[in-house]
């Protein structure tokens, strides 16, 4: 059903005589290689790419991988269409990925990914998301090689219910790290010192971009009461419309196409958000039978996949 509402979306400390001996460290146990797709101890998250080759594909923003792990992770990349590797460093386009940690009693902590190497100094669920737009590039994520400490095991990760964004810019996080100088005076008006705060005019970087802190994940967020109990799958493509870009042309990849090529499994999703609509309007090249007529296949083709009791909410621009 379509719905035009986001209601229906989801509704010891102990003082010793002496100080105690330092603990022994773990020994790391053997290491173990996860393969993301092929294997039940990482989970596909958002809309990751499952191919005939090795590994996944982190193409989208909200793209990634999650596992449970207790020791030290190392993530081996690989480029995309080839069997190579190579570092996080060199990846295509220069894609940025965080790191949402999720500790056992539900805690949870964003952070940027530098580097190949996670620690975990306690059990933790591990989310890796690509933040980053489809258009900076992909990447091929290849293996997860965990050394986990003696003692600590790998489980599945838990799946989650799961939220589905359609949108552009707004949804991809475009800029939304970005900043602009803010002066600030005294009181008789003179400058005494310039502040670094978040604003709309920034550049379009991989540095400026993140899809964690955009409002898909915000609203994902609210309905996993704070927890992490929601999945979001942002498909967002700056510029990109419902039936054409944001210059009037109807040839790039729509929105909607985009979501065509995306795996997401449909078991799990609670709710579809579509908000489209503004880049199709902004070059004052509208075709207005073409973004109906483009409106009505997709609302059909997302009923189709997700099912009819799936609430779908529309965000007018």
């Amino acid at each position: 059903m379509v719905c035009s509402s986001l209601v229906l979306l989801l509704s010891s400390l102990a003082l010793a005589q002496t100080p105690a001996a330092p603990p022994t460290p773990a020994a790391p146990s053997a290491p173990v290689v996860l393969v993301p797709g092929g294997d039940a101890r990482v989970a596909v998250v958002g809309a990751a790419e499952v191919d005939d080759v090795d590994g996944v594909v982190l193409r989208m923003s909200s793209a990634g991988v999650r596992w449970w792990f207790h020791g030290r992770a190392t993530l081996v990349w690989g480029d995309v269409g080839t069997t190579g590797f190579h570092t996080e460093a060199e990846s295509a386009g220069g894609n940025r990925y965080g790191i949402r940690r999720r500790s056992p009693g539900g805690s949870i902590s964003d952070e940027d990914l530098v580097g190949d190497v996670i620690e975990a100094t306690t059990p933790t669920e591990i989310t890796l998301v690509k933040r980053t737009e489809r258009l900076f590039g992909a990447d091929r994520l290849l293996a997860i090689v965990v050394e986990p400490l003696s003692g600590a095991s790998l489980k599945e990760p838990r799946r989650r219910r799961t939220v589905v964004v359609l949108g552009d810019s707004w949804a991809a996080g475009f800029g939304v790290r970005g900043d602009i100088p803010v002066p600030v005076v005294d009181e008789q008006g003179r400058p005494t010192k310039v502040l670094k705060a978040p604003g709309p005019r920034c550049p379009f970087t991989p540095e400026t971009q993140d899809v964690r802190q955009a409002w898909p994940q915000v609203l994902a967020d609210a309905l996993g009461n704070g927890v992490g109990d929601v999945d979001v799958v942002v498909v967002a493509w700056s510029g990109r419309g419902m039936a054409q870009d944001w210059q009037g042309d109807p040839d790039p990849d729509t929105v909607p196409e985009l979501l065509a090529a995306s795996v997401v499994a449909p078991d799990v999703v609670a709710g579809v958000v579509v908000a489209l609509g503004h880049n199709d309007a902004e070059s004052g090249l509208l075709d207005t039978m073409a973004f109906r007529a483009a409106w009505q296949v997709h609302l059909k083709e997302l009923q189709r996949r997700f099912g009819e009791e799936t609430p779908i909410v529309v965000v007018v621009p």
